[in-house]
């Protein structure tokens, strides 16, 4: 959002987006510090389970996962998507000048 601002000559507007994503990013760093999993991976729930405790998906049942003695465990999604927010990448902006991808491939 900081960049489409910028590019539409909204500075202060810029601004105020990069300074969110920041504080944003910042949160979740420290929440993955509290956490304490391995290379500051994320959880799957920001409630640490007791040992009986179970957490589900909201409509499928889906149980989430459950360390020894109630640990969080890490969640590869979660993850992810945090790398790739801190890393600034956007999957969905498509450069078609830079990237060749299929989509835009013309055909014969």
């Amino acid at each position: 959002m900081s960049d489409y601002a910028a590019k539409v000559g909204k500075k202060d507007l810029a601004e105020d987006y990069r300074k969110k994503s920041i504080n944003i990013l910042s949160n979740v760093d420290t929440a993955s510090d509290l956490v304490g999993l391995i290379d500051g991976a994320l959880p799957y729930t920001s409630k640490k389970p007791d040992d009986k405790q179970i957490f589900t998906t909201f409509a499928d049942g889906w149980e989430i996962p459950r360390g020894k003695n109630g640990s969080w465990v890490a969640s590869s999604s979660s993850t992810g998507w945090r790398l790739i927010a801190s890393s600034a990448f956007n999957p969905l902006h498509f450069n078609k000048e830079s990237v060749t991808y299929k989509l835009f491939q013309k055909t014969k």
